[in-house]
């Protein structure tokens, strides 16, 4: 009997005993290579000649060969994502991922990078119960922060399967911690699931957290047959909209054929382009996005070249903006950027208030901001012979970007000493 050197068995030989390894093994290669070949072309070419080598080589070698290739194959991804372009980075490894684990996985692994700390140990196994299809709504919402319009995630209420209200959880993971209660937030008017009553929207980016006054006007007495009427002004009506701004023509709310009010941007006392009215029910107001309808101050600006440093500094701070929109007999504004705005309105503080307040939103925030009832209570209340620094506007609303005034706290007096500022005059029966 002739006694041979033992052979050991190559990957061939494996593929060829059993077809489950053969498909596995397959598989895997081919995923290796395409990963490889997204980021280098001579790679590919080497990686193929490499599957043909290994087909006759012993499973072992395989195994080890496989082993240092994975470690190489984390360094080339590391440096290719240390790139100056981000989109390239982030499709590089979304190949990557895509390849070596399930969109859904990756989803998921993403969005609890972006948690905060407090809720990063929780959040993974709330993720799990939604669909691929929130996930990646949630997913765009959270990496561009509310820059970009995204879908509801509309999930069903009173289920046992959350331990507590889904959209409040939600918020608490990606924008406020120390939110608890529902009654600390409301829905902006980009939100098409407020009119529901099976389904709730867990789009954090669908939600604002309310704005209080430390002390609110006094209570008065709700007469909803006194609410005022828009009144019929026909200058305003035939005046056109300024051709620098940008309107959506699909605001998600009815249109009025009457305008509610008129709207003013001004740098310290100097108005820039003309008032424009205002029919739809929501406007957002932004420094430039791109994706974003509205009225874009870049674009207002273009003409309008100032050498003032601290218009061109708060400027560049008005970034998201906010959003003006009227609901029933009220008018809220949502701040949107990442610095606080500052408002005063006659129907924030009590009638016969001559200075009125200056309150700080901060980002995410959002005041009502005009309410016509209270207007109607406050024409009623009104007392001239009280007032010494001349009459009081009813029907104006002042919204200064990052900077406040007014108060002793602040270096401006006035509101024409803000650098960049909002006014909003509303048509009201007078």
């Amino acid at each position: 009997m002739r006694v041979g050197l033992f052979k050991p068995p190559t990957l061939l030989d494996c593929c060829c005993f059993s077809p489950r390894f053969a498909i596995t093994t397959t598989s895997a290669f081919l995923r290796f290579i395409l990963c490889v070949a997204s980021f280098n072309v001579g790679k590919f070419v080497k990686v193929v000649y490499s599957v043909l080598c290994f087909s006759v080589a012993p499973w072992a070698t395989v195994v080890g060969l496989g082993v240092r290739c994975g470690r190489h194959f984390k360094q080339l991804l590391s440096q290719r994502t240390a790139v100056n372009a981000p989109s390239e980075a982030r499709s590089h490894k979304l190949c990557f991922n895509f390849m070596f684990r399930s969109r859904r996985s990756c989803l998921i692994k993403r969005l609890s990078r972006l948690a905060t700390n407090e809720a990063q140990r929780s959040v993974e196994a709330v993720l799990r119960r939604l669909e691929l299809a929130d996930l990646e709504t949630l997913s765009t919402a959270v990496e561009n922060q509310g820059a970009e319009e995204t879908p509801c995630i509309p999930l069903p209420m009173g289920e046992d399967r959350w331990p507590t209200e889904p959209h409040v959880q939600f918020c608490q993971f990606w924008r406020w911690p120390d939110v608890s209660q529902s009654k600390e937030l409301r829905q902006l008017p980009n939100c098409h699931t407020s009119q529901d009553p099976l389904y709730i929207c867990a789009n954090p980016y669908h939600w604002c957290r309310l704005y209080k006054p430390v002390t609110p006007p006094p209570p008065y007495t709700f007469h909803p047959q006194e609410f005022p009427r828009i009144e019929d002004d026909a200058s305003v009506a035939s005046e056109a909209v300024s051709p620098e701004s940008r309107f959506s023509s699909n605001t998600g709310t009815s249109e009025s054929s009457q305008p509610w009010c008129k709207l003013a941007y001004w740098e310290l006392s100097n108005r820039v382009g003309r008032q424009l009215p205002l029919s739809q029910h929501v406007i957002n107001v932004f420094a430039d996005l791109p994706h974003s309808d509205g009225l874009c101050l870049q674009t207002l600006t273009d003409s309008q070249v100032t050498n003032d440093t601290s218009v061109i500094q708060t400027r560049s701070k008005v970034g998201k903006g906010v959003t003006i929109f009227k609901e029933d007999h009220e008018v809220w504004v949502y701040n949107r950027s990442e610095y606080p705005v500052f408002v005063n309105s006659p129907t924030l503080d009590p009638p016969n208030t001559e200075n009125l307040t200056v309150y700080k939103i901060l980002p995410g925030y959002s005041i009502k901001i005009y309410d016509y009832e209270r207007t109607r209570y406050n024409q009623k209340m009104m007392d001239t012979s009280k007032l010494t620094n001349g009459p009081i506007d009813l029907y104006a609303v002042r919204i200064s970007f990052a900077k406040g005034w007014g108060n002793p706290r602040y270096a401006r007096r006035c509101i024409t000493s803000c650098p960049c500022w909002l006014e909003v005059m509303f048509h009201v029966n007078r």
